[in-house]
């Protein structure tokens, strides 16, 4: 008797990933609420709190409903309906983008990337409720973007590297206002020069430098024509319901008591689509293995004094491997050696 496959990938990228932010936003629920306050109140002066910040809170507020607004506008400029737009804003950039920032700051690991897993049309079922129509703009133009906007290289960089650049600034002493201006006038220069890079590249050099395959360049190998059939669309909202539930419990139980156990975040990695893809059950197995037969022969003592040196120096190897490794990369794209 043949049965359906059983979705990991849905259970943490989908149900997982909203588990993790609305947590997030529960347990910070008293911050927020304060911090919403202060942006309405009518005083002309900064509280203490919003001195240190990168900007007042009022700002900060206004700056994320303009870029809500805007996000929303360009979608529907590129042929996405209004419900489909929002969808597509709150499940990529709100969830996606405070899960997958959160965890990548606490694990250093990539967890939601959809790795061209069909968890990305996630709004198509909030959307359309699994009955797809027909071959509509709305559809196929949000076939091209949610690959896109639920892609570890887009969620590395917005906003995962601007939250690098403000720990930076507190580990220095750096103001955060200034950290910020500049952040934000380099992602203004950046961002033309890599479209008209890329453009000038692919007419030199021709498209296949940039995509995998067969693949073109105005899909990328993405594309819910490609690979996703509308039967499915449908064990996404189950597979997700599940994926919820175990999370957020688990994360409700961590957070409440010191001895339980289980991180929800080692759950949400061990189960989603790169931790399969890149293999970190060996990893965790073996990492894990290790600093058992350390503890349990040489004690605490042998496993501060060279346990951590060894894996600090391990590291340290892997980042110098993988800057030569790039560089000679770099070199050999436009000097074939």
């Amino acid at each position: 008797m043949e049965y359906p496959p059983f979705y990991w990938a849905y259970i943490s990228t989908i149900g997982g990933t909203i588990a993790i932010a609305v947590s997030l936003l529960y347990n910070s629920r008293s911050y927020l609420r304060q911090t919403f306050k202060q942006a309405l109140a009518p005083h002309s002066s900064l509280s203490e709190e919003e001195k240190a910040e990168a900007t007042s809170y009022r700002t900060a507020y206004m700056i994320l409903a303009a870029g809500a607004i805007a996000v929303v506008l360009w979608l529907m400029l590129g042929g996405i309906d209004f419900l489909l737009a929002l969808s597509t804003l709150i499940f990529t950039i709100f969830v996606c983008g405070i899960a997958g920032a959160y965890i990548y700051g606490q694990t250093s690991f990539l967890a939601v990337n959809n790795l061209r897993g069909t968890h990305a049309y996630f709004p198509l079922l909030l959307r359309y409720g699994g009955n797809l129509p027909g071959l509509d703009p709305s559809l196929i133009v949000s076939g091209f973007i949610l690959p896109m906007f639920t892609n570890g290289t887009f969620l590395m960089n917005f906003p995962t590297a601007q939250m690098m650049s403000l720990k930076m600034a507190k580990l220095t002493g750096t103001s955060n206002r200034n950290t910020f201006l500049v952040t934000v006038v380099a992602v203004l220069i950046s961002t033309p020069l890599i479209l008209m890079t890329k453009v000038w590249i692919v007419s030199i050099y021709g498209n296949r430098v940039f995509t995998p395959g067969g693949c073109g360049i105005d899909e990328v190998c993405a594309g819910y024509m490609k690979r996703l059939p509308p039967q499915a669309l449908a064990p996404l909202f189950s597979y997700g319901t599940i994926g919820f539930v175990i999370t957020f419990a688990l994360a409700m139980l961590h957070a409440r008591f010191v001895w339980f156990p289980f991180e929800p975040l080692g759950f949400v990695i061990a189960t989603s689509m790169a931790g399969q893809y890149y293999g970190v059950w060996s990893a965790f197995f073996v990492a894990w293995l290790v600093k058992t037969i350390v503890l349990r022969v040489g004690g605490s003592r042998v496993y501060e004094r060279y346990g951590i040196p060894v894996v600090g120096g391990f590291l340290g190897g892997v980042v110098i491997s993988i800057f030569v490794g790039s560089l000679l990369l770099l070199i050999r794209f436009f000097i074939p050696f």
